[in-house]
């Protein structure tokens, strides 16, 4: 995967990382989805390869069926939540109209592989017929039944600032621990100088953060990014 997301990256002038049909809404032979304007997002090839092997294995067949909506020229969500009412409305706007688009295409259960998205889709939720994992909640769900009760936040500063872990994490008595000012900054430059760069996260930057947030007595870490 990190060597097809790489390759995704240093080919970003082509903009064309899978076929996407002549008209948005037309199905593939296989079954895809696919409405991209741009590169495919890092963590959608990871989570569309995930799906191909749990869905069908490794043949390339596809029994249960899922369909992956692509929309890369998304506004930013960190910079929405951290903006305006207006482009906080553009971002959730965008995310009902592929919320809506791919319930239109038969889909019975949607997931956003976006963290800082979660922030839009309680309202999202409201105006589609079917469900959306939270990632979020999965996640607090996975800790408890752990046993973690104080886990370090490692997102951007939109999600951190939101509130989105915090409210779901003590809603069942774990207390999220974001990072320190100066951390949070090294946690910034790791997703977008490093990661969405098409980069190695630079081992420097992790091992500040881990330290930071061991001072702070963390019993375990979220990627949350």
């Amino acid at each position: 995967v990190s060597s097809a997301v790489n390759n995704l990256h240093s080919e970003e002038a082509s903009a064309a990382a899978i076929a996407v049909p002549e008209r948005n809404g037309d199905l593939d032979p296989a079954g895809w989805y696919t409405l991209a304007t741009n590169v495919v997002s890092t963590m959608g090839v990871q989570i569309e390869q995930t799906m191909e092997f749990n869905c069908g294995g490794q043949s390339g067949e596809n029994p249960n069926g899922f369909v992956a909506a692509y929309y890369c020229q998304m506004p930013d969500r960190t910079a929405a939540i951290l903006g305006t009412a207006e482009e906080q409305e553009a971002v959730f706007r965008r995310l009902l109209a592929d919320a809506r688009l791919l319930e239109g295409a038969g889909c019975t259960v949607l997931a956003v592989p976006c963290n800082t998205s979660h922030f839009f889709l309680d309202r999202v939720q409201e105006h589609i017929g079917v469900p959306i994992l939270n990632m979020i909640r999965e996640t607090a769900a996975a800790l408890k039944r752990q046993g973690r009760t104080r886990p370090g936040i490692l997102a951007t500063d939109g999600t951190i600032r939101s509130g989105l872990y915090q409210k779901e994490f003590a809603a069942l008595g774990i207390t999220a621990v974001t990072p320190s000012p100066e951390a949070q900054k090294l946690v910034m430059s790791l997703i977008y100088d490093d990661v969405k760069a098409g980069r190695d996260g630079d081992p420097q930057k992790f091992d500040a953060i881990h330290q930071d947030l061991l001072s702070q007595g963390c019993d375990s870490g979220v990627l949350a990014c």
